[in-house]
């Protein structure tokens, strides 16, 4: 994924009537120093068109709808990077099932529909009807288990093989499971004064603080759960929507240029002037038919 460079003036106060309208629908609960309020790089963003705002709210397992207004803590809104897309991916598994399970397929409407009682019958009436029609195959299974329980399986093999024939293993492709869908950002932002550049050391802040775990205030044995992130972009109607996510890794290089080049806040304190950030995703539940026809997964 490439990376893009974002230039900016000073920031913005959240209330400062320029910002953009659609960021603030979900307000910002205030917090422990710049941590609950709204970060935004660049100040002028609204005069973009384009961006990806990232709500931090309180980690809920199996949660896939977007989080309420009241659940957000805090809100960062970036430049929608160059960029932008997804994957869907599908887990399946090749295996051999044998004869007792191609005979098993024809089971697959009552495991479905059936009740207990009604998938037990069916088993039973293959193990005692539909298995007679494949005695060959069942014969020749047991032959060669019954061959490698005594030490000559290998012999068993040889004998087959010297017949040119070589058992059906009947192969199947098995799904298994839909794959979490992972979503990676980066930037390359660089602060165009003093006041940009805190805006940065804030950003960067937030992002590694709403990643990390806290130690539980009851109890120091255990610890709590990261907050997640409900991403959403400007002009996003015809994107795909990413449900809650997890920041699996967040990565900052402060000498984006290759050497340091900082500014000098005062006497005694400097703040780089240009930083990349990489951010991957982690979404939380998994993607079907359901989750893409109502919230546009």
């Amino acid at each position: 994924m490439s990376t893009e460079s974002f230039a900016a003036s000073p920031t913005l106060d959240a209330t400062d009537k320029t910002v953009p309208k659609d960021a603030f629908q979900k307000a910002v609960q205030p917090g422990q120093s710049n941590i609950g309020k709204l970060l935004k790089f660049p100040s002028n963003i609204d005069e973009v068109g384009y961006w990806v705002a990232f709500n931090a709210a309180e980690a809920k397992l199996f949660k896939a709808e977007e989080f309420t207004k009241s659940e957000i803590r805090s809100t960062i809104i970036l430049p929608m990077p160059g960029n932008i897309g997804t994957t869907y991916a599908q887990k399946y598994n090749t295996e051999a099932i044998g004869i007792k399970g191609s005979l098993g397929a024809g089971a697959s409407g009552v495991l479905s529909s059936g009740s207990v009682s009604s998938i037990v019958n069916k088993m039973s009436s293959i193990t005692k009807g539909d298995v007679a029609d494949a005695t060959n195959t069942l014969a020749f299974e047991f032959v060669e288990g019954a061959t490698s329980a005594v030490g000559l399986g290998n012999a068993f093999k040889g004998a087959v093989a010297a017949q040119g024939i070589s058992k059906n293993p009947y192969m199947a492709v098995m799904y298994d499971q839909p794959n979490l869908r992972e979503h990676q950002f980066q930037w390359k932002l660089i602060a165009r004064s003093k006041a940009d550049s805190k805006v940065l050391t804030d950003i960067v802040h937030a992002f590694k603080w709403y990643s990390s775990p806290g130690v539980n205030q009851k109890n120091p044995h255990f610890l709590d759960y990261p907050e997640q992130f409900d991403i959403d972009f400007k002009q996003g109607t015809h994107l795909h929507n990413i449900g809650p996510s997890v920041l699996t890794s967040f990565n900052v290089q402060y000498h984006a240029e290759g050497k340091p080049l900082y500014y000098n806040i005062s006497a005694t304190e400097k703040a780089p002037v240009s930083i990349s950030i990489n951010a991957s995703f982690q979404e939380t539940t998994i993607v079907t038919k359901q989750t893409i026809d109502t919230f546009g997964r």
